[in-house]
Order: structure tokens, then sequence, then C-alpha cells
């Protein structure tokens, strides 16, 4: 398995088996972070409406951090 992002809201129905999700890939060594936001919900990071939150604004800079972690891991460069 690929390193695995798993990102989880304080108040997301999902939230445990998220995490729960996450432990698993971690004992047959999978590197799998969980980034968890606090006071926001299910969705919280693509609904429309909840995408201009603080929450939000930072599980995209999170996401995008993890990405280039990764992507220069390969050796490869972003570009812009």
């Amino acid at each position: 398995m690929p390193p695995t992002l798993t990102v989880v809201a304080e108040h997301d129905w999902m939230r445990d088996r998220a995490i729960a999700y996450a432990e698993e890939l971690r004992k047959v060594n999978v590197d799998s972070p969980v980034l968890e936001y606090k006071d926001a919900v299910h969705e919280f990071a693509t609904l429309d409406m909840l995408l201009k939150t603080p929450q939000a604004q930072a599980c995209a800079e999170d996401i995008a951090i993890w990405v280039k972690k990764y992507i220069s891991l390969r050796g490869h460069e972003f570009s812009y």
C-alpha cells in the first residue's frame, strides 16, 4: 500500500472508523498519518458552504504539504 493520509473531523460520524483504518495500515508498516480538525463536521473540506472555514483552509494547506513531501521523496520536484 502507498502512504495514506487520513483526514477526519472532530464531529464526523465516520471519525472512529477512519482512525481505525489508519491504525490498521500502520500495523502493516504503511505510513498513514491522521489529520484531525476540531469543530469540524463530515465533508467539511468538500462542501461548497464550508470551503471558506478555517478548518477547510487549514486542511487544504496540510494536504498540499503532505503531497509535496511524498512527491519530493520520490525525486520529483514541482515546477511552479
